[in-house]
């Protein structure tokens, strides 16, 4: 498989262990909370129930940094080129105002 120059194989990995791990850490916490809260109690969860939290955790967090990438991906190429041509376009219109005005005014005198 060959990867963009900004990918590399590192960055790729340390992606997915971080999709993997974190809904993992968020549903320690949950639980870790609500034995806490006195709303759950350990045995009342089976091994299944603690599968299927991870899955709903993993699907719902994946999607999340999906969306979150591509609209990131969408305001950097997209948007961002926009807003700096438009910036650029000012200041050159802010100076070229600036210099009609030093020349009219050295015009004048």
């Amino acid at each position: 498989m060959r990867l963009k120059e900004g990918i590399n194989k590192a960055e790729i990995i340390l992606i997915g262990l971080f999709l993997v791990i974190v809904p993992a850490v968020i549903l320690w916490f949950t639980i870790g909370f609500l034995m806490l809260v006195g709303g759950l109690a350990l045995g009342e969860l089976s091994i299944v129930e603690l599968i299927e939290l991870y899955i709903i955790e993993l699907i719902l967090f994946s999607v999340g940094s999906y969306l979150l990438f591509r609209f990131h991906r969408y305001l950097v190429t997209e948007r961002l080129p926009k807003m700096i041509n438009k910036k650029d376009k000012l200041q050159s219109d802010n100076g070229d105002a600036t210099e009609k005005e030093t020349s009219s005014r050295n015009e004048s005198e």
